[in-house]
């Protein structure tokens, strides 16, 4: 009963981080285009980024729960199962490289998926240019200049579920080579010779 109270816990912080950081987006983008001045496309391009948060709150708060109906096929193991946090962190590096060089279909080919969260590769693509400002040009850099947050490169483990689940990665986005609170998770998955990473989410947190 703990376990399942600290679950729900932690998704209402989720939730209102979520709320916090869409408000000051939602601020940044009424002081930016709020004039007379505006770009013909920015009421497009402001409800564009709005509504893409509204569905990366959506799943942020039921992310988990979908990743308990299915997980993802297994296929060759990514990493040995004795890898370690550092390798895992590099793995998550080489796809951020991916999503660098706007190679969508090479980055969702890198890791295995959780077929609920029926991620492709023009949305994996539309959730980085919605971000933020919504520039049609911004991507994520590999490398990024901290602000305000630091990036956060995180793993988390936990004995192994009935569903093959080991752990999960937290990786921080960089996007135009500054720091974002734009963040993927990938789930580590048991398999047969090793270890599995699939694409969980990407949202801001």
């Amino acid at each position: 009963m703990q376990s399942a109270n600290s679950y729900w816990l932690m998704l209402v912080e989720r939730w209102k981080g979520w709320w916090r950081r869409f408000t000051r987006i939602k601020r940044r983008l009424a002081a930016r285009y709020g004039n007379h001045d505006e770009p013909s496309d920015a009421p497009k391009r402001r409800s564009r980024a709005i509504c893409q948060l509204r569905i990366n709150r959506r799943r942020t708060v039921i992310g988990s729960v979908l990743l308990l109906k299915t997980p993802p096929e297994t296929h060759m193991p990514h990493l040995t199962r004795d890898a370690t946090d550092e390798s895992l962190i590099a793995f998550a590096d080489r796809w951020a490289e991916l999503m660098e060089t706007e190679d969508y279909d090479a980055a969702f080919s890198f890791t295995e998926h959780i077929p609920d969260m029926e991620w492709t590769p023009a949305l994996m693509r539309d959730v980085v240019k919605a971000y933020g400002d919504a520039e049609a040009t911004q991507r994520v850099t590999l490398n990024g200049k901290p602000t305000d947050i630091a990036q956060r490169k995180n793993v988390d483990r936990w004995p192994k579920n009935e569903h093959g689940a080991v752990g999960e990665i937290w990786y921080d986005l960089n996007i135009d080579g500054v720091v974002s609170d734009l963040t993927a998770t990938f789930v580590i998955f048991d398999a047969d010779d090793g270890l599995n990473i699939a694409l969980n989410d990407i949202h801001v947190m």
